[in-house]
């Protein structure tokens, strides 16, 4: 009875063998699989690299746009001068001699050209009076004077900041942007 409650043992079913992929394509698989993986990495690192680039650019671009409109998000830095008295030179008809006192103020492109200014200022202000004490006041008094004694104030400044490497060679544009007149008194 033990036998029929128990039948006996079958033996197990041979498992059908499975077929073992090949080893070569298992090498084309892997290779493919690296060489697509190679390509998307670089492809990302090349967005990356041209994206951050394009983007560094154009807020170098919208910087300097920005910096040339009134009314710009950033705001203009502007170094104010020790009030000027100076001589001037004499008319050549030979009247009395003239003097001028002047109030300017310097708009710079940052605040370290502010800086770089203040350890200068001794030069700047000599060079500043020799070449205001050349010019007459019937020169100074004309707008175009004022705008030629702004524009030599700035190409004097911005060579003494930047001096250029050789005698004659132009100095860089510089840090001064431009010179404004507050006050001028001609007598």
């Amino acid at each position: 009875m033990a036998n029929e409650k128990n039948p006996p043992a079958q033996a197990a079913p041979a498992a059908a063998p499975v077929a073992a992929p090949n080893k070569s394509k298992k090498m084309v698989l892997a290779v493919l699989v690296g060489t697509i993986l190679l390509f998307s990495i670089a492809a990302v690192g090349g967005l990356v690299w041209w994206w951050s680039k394009s983007g560094s650019d154009y807020d170098d671009d919208e910087q300097t746009i920005s910096q040339k409109k009134p009314g710009s998000g950033i705001p203009p830095v502007f170094v104010r001068l020790d009030k000027f008295t100076v001589n001037l030179k004499p008319a050549d008809d030979g009247s009395d001699a003239a003097y001028m006192q002047v109030d300017i103020t310097l708009q710079v492109e940052s605040t370290a050209a502010e800086t770089s200014l203040s350890g200068l200022m001794p030069r700047i202000r000599n060079d500043l009076t020799l070449i205001m004490s050349d010019k007459q006041a019937s020169f100074l008094i004309t707008r175009e004077g004022k705008e030629v004694l702004a524009e030599e104030i700035r190409y004097a400044i911005n060579r003494i900041i930047s001096p250029p490497r050789r005698p004659n060679e132009k100095p860089p544009e510089g840090p001064v942007a431009e010179v404004l007149f507050e006050h001028i008194i001609i007598q």
